[in-house]
């Protein structure tokens, strides 16, 4: 049996410039270690879930209160 991760992140706008950031802080840390890169984008979750063939997905959530 396969198993499946999600990973969830939110959009928080810095400077008018929307930022992908995870909602889970270790798996930012994760996320970072491996591409030197606190945030997501497109490209990237496309790619994650081609490496992982599928086995990865996310979902956006509400920003969290208070921001982590």
């Amino acid at each position: 049996m396969e198993k499946k991760i999600k990973i969830e992140y939110y959009v928080q706008h810095i400077y008018g410039v929307p930022r992908e950031k995870f909602a889970n802080k270790a798996q930012e840390d994760v996320f970072q270690r491996l591409t030197g890169r606190k945030t997501l984008d497109s490209i990237s979750r496309e790619l994650i879930r081609d490496l992982t063939s599928g086995a990865v997905t996310f979902e956006q959530v509400l920003i969290p209160n208070p921001l982590p």
